[in-house]
This record gives C-alpha cells, structure tokens and sequence, in this order.
C-alpha cells in the first residue's frame, strides 16, 4: 500500500519515486511519507488524502481499482481523481489526463472506491532524451490539496528502456528522399 500526503511545491527536478518530491499533472508536487510511523509519532505529519492501490505497475488497457481516503478540518465539496502521464527531456513537453472520476461530499472525513480504465497507449518509458511518466493525482480543489501517486503503465511492469543511439548507428531520414 503507498500513501503520501499533500506536500510543497518542489523546484529541483524529479527523477525517481525515492526523490523528496512528486511532481503532479498540473507541475505542482507532493513530498512522499517516508514511513506511516512518522503520521503515528507526529499527528501534525497526518496526511489528508490518501490514494490506496494495491499496486503501482498495470498493463495497458487493465483497469485500476483502489481507495481514495481523506480526513480534513473541512469539507472539501469536491474530490478528483485523475490518471494521466506528462513526457520530461528534451523538445516538447506534453501532458494529457486519460481519466477523471469526481465525488460530490459534504464529508470532512471518509473512504471511497474507485475504478480507472487506462488506455492501451502509450506506455511508460525512459530514454537519453525523453521520458514518459504515468501518475494519479487526488485533489481538493477548495483548499487547492492534492496528493499523487506515481504508476507505470507497460506489459512488463517497468518503464520500456529506450537504447542510446550512437552517431555512427544513426540514419538520415526523408520523406522526399525516395521520390
């Protein structure tokens, strides 16, 4: 089970899981709880919002079934839950949001399950220059709380592993070439 708690902004690039920050959907972040003994020994480390998967690694096309738990000092009208992936390196950035399922809750505190069908593309994959990345974001949008959590979207399991190419490998390529 991950749980991680609403965070601060990070400004210094993120790599890995393991790192201090998260990065969501919209370029916010959120810090990941090191141990759930920390939320046990220091009530103000309590995170408000939970996202509880039973795993991190999913197979294109397979849908995701989890929790999203919450507990805060108001009611947050609305909750969102969504899925999406953004692309990092060189040249173009892109995001988009695959799926979004909204509960309506005068609720301060409370669970409730879900379901997210992901597509059959694209996967999660890391390269030299670019990488792609899946995550799930929970958000609170009266008091502007979120919290994510990082996914990988492949038939293996892990990010597809894109080759470095060396110079002397590479070919020139043209559509006006052959004509």
């Amino acid at each position: 089970m991950a749980l991680f708690r609403a965070g601060p902004i990070c400004t210094k690039p993120i790599r890995s899981r393991s790192g201090p920050c998260q990065r969501n959907l919209y370029g916010l972040s959120a810090e990941p709880l090191s141990d759930e003994r920390d939320v046990m020994s220091d009530p103000a480390n309590a995170p408000e919002l939970y996202i509880d998967l039973p795993k991190t690694a999913y197979a294109p096309g397979e849908t995701i079934t989890g929790r999203i738990l919450w507990a805060l000092d108001h009611s947050p009208k609305k909750l969102e839950l969504t899925a999406g992936w953004w692309t990092e390196g060189r040249g173009t950035k892109d995001f988009r949001i695959e799926a979004t399922v909204e509960w309506n809750t005068d609720a301060s505190a409370g669970e409730e399950s879900f379901p997210v069908q992901l597509p059959l593309a694209p996967y999660s994959f890391s390269g030299t220059l670019i990488s792609l990345q899946w995550m799930l974001e929970l958000r609170e949008h009266r008091h502007e709380k979120f919290v994510t959590e990082p996914i990988v979207v492949s038939p293996s399991g892990e990010p597809v592993l894109l080759p470095r190419i060396d110079e002397g490998e590479r070919k020139s390529f043209s559509i006006l070439r052959d004509r």
